[in-house]
């Protein structure tokens, strides 16, 4: 390693939709055994490993210029720009977790640029997480797929393993099962294009969950599963669910603005996605999604944006 000039990695860390999200059970251990259908979208962090001759972890997080112009818009808005302390960054821990598991001496110093919402259930701290961990193997020359660092995944987070992507190849969406650490690579049958809008309010996982309910006959992903193969937007969205979208919308009310909001537009079906507060909108194409966006951008309901469907990217080697 350079005096100065230090090994690092970028990554560009991708959102997620959630197209289908059933509950199943309720767990010994407090989780939810779940079925969840999930899409990678183009809505990008950006983060960068650089190994360090310290023997600590530090993290700096910051909103790239488009996402905090939003966040000055919506300032006093409940915990719509909070970013974590670096000691309280889900990547922090990733990163000191993996010198622990890989018994690695060096530390690390990351950088995050953020556009993805937080508190949105688009997993951005998630996808920063996974993408922290690619960039610290790859720098340690440990394979990103190594079943030990999937399990380190698994543990740190429910949704950390879907950013993994795919040893087979690339992956842009996933069935994932068990508290949603379980992943198996899902077909689409060509790009998915929606439009996405994050309110002026994020809301709490933990409180979401905490008014769901498990229904005594769960739905299965089968529909949604063979309508991605087919690749038509009407019959993916004619399958959107989410069990999770009545107590997120019990939790706040701007999603129901919101929802009402997509619902006067035409998309082909529209939902909440994760435990909110984003919510989404299914289109027939990329014009369709940016029209739509734009008309739901001046609405003053949030943030508005298109997007499709992306595969998760291997990282890219930063020699600067």
């Amino acid at each position: 390693m350079h005096a100065n000039q230090p090994p690092a990695v970028e990554i560009n860390t991708p959102a997620k939709l959630n197209l289908f999200l059933e509950l199943l059970d309720r767990r010994a251990d407090g989780f939810h055994e779940l079925e969840t259908v999930m899409v990678a979208i183009n809505r990008f962090d950006r983060i960068r490993v650089a190994l360090s001759d310290t023997d600590d972890v530090r993290v700096e997080c910051g909103w790239l210029p488009h996402q905090a112009a939003v966040v000055e818009r919506y300032r006093g808005s409940q915990a719509v720009a909070t970013l974590p302390r670096s000691q309280d960054n889900l990547v922090t821990r990733a990163l000191e977790q993996f010198r622990q598991r890989f018994s690695i001496a060096d530390g690390f110093r990351a950088t995050i640029a953020k556009t993805i919402p937080a508190g949105a259930g688009m997993g951005g701290a998630s996808s920063d997480a996974a993408g922290a961990l690619r960039a610290a193997a790859q720098l340690c020359q440990i394979d990103q797929h190594d079943q030990r660092l999937l399990q380190l995944a698994g543990e740190l987070g429910s949704d950390i393993p879907f950013f993994f992507g795919s040893p087979q190849g690339s992956m842009s969406a996933a069935i994932a099962t068990g508290r949603g650490e379980q992943i198996d690579p899902v077909s689409i049958g060509g790009k998915l294009h929606f439009v996405v809008v994050h309110p002026p309010e994020s809301v709490s996982t933990a409180e979401v969950y905490r008014r769901c309910q498990v229904p005594s006959r769960p739905s299965s992903a089968a529909a949604m599963l063979a309508a991605l193969v087919g690749g038509r937007g009407t019959q993916i969205a004619s399958q959107l669910l989410n069990r999770l979208s009545e107590p997120a919308r019990a939790t706040s009310e701007w999603i129901d603005r919101v929802l009402s909001a997509i619902a006067r537009t035409p998309v082909l079906g529209y939902q909440v996605t994760g435990s909110g507060s984003a919510c989404f909108g299914v289109c027939p194409n990329a014009a369709v999604a940016s029209r739509i966006a734009h008309n739901l951008q001046a609405a003053g309901i949030g943030s508005a944006f298109a997007a499709h469907s992306v595969c998760i990217a291997s990282p890219t080697r930063d020699l600067g």
